[in-house]
């Protein structure tokens, strides 16, 4: 009997855009600046066989960054395994800035 293989190669910017659809979900991102990956499934020169997850974000002044990284790590690893079949190694969470949401200002007379 002859034995069938088949190979799946997927793009980064399949990856990338799971994670930016990933992250829209996510209170208090006010940006996603950039989304970089490595591991042996990018590069064939990488030495280990690992997902590696690199994200930089711009957050909202105000939020508990904590709470927000754990959202992002659990958010981002979900859409990707559920998606591709391929549970991350490391998701890598980096603030690169951080935004003032804007505050209603009243005018006239008495406020």
């Amino acid at each position: 009997m002859d034995s069938f293989f088949s190979e799946i190669k997927i793009s980064k910017d399949v990856f990338v855009t799971i994670c930016k659809i990933a992250l829209a979900e996510i209170e208090h991102i006010a940006a996603v600046d950039k989304v970089h990956l490595s591991g042996r499934l990018f590069d064939e020169y990488a030495s280990a066989n690992r997902l590696s997850i690199h994200l930089y974000l711009t957050v909202q002044y105000g939020c508990n960054i904590q709470n927000l990284v754990d959202d992002v790590n659990r958010v981002v690893a979900g859409c990707i395994t559920k998606m591709i079949g391929l549970a991350p190694d490391s998701i890598n969470i980096y603030i690169t800035d951080m935004t003032v949401p804007p505050t209603s200002k009243k005018s006239g007379i008495g406020g």
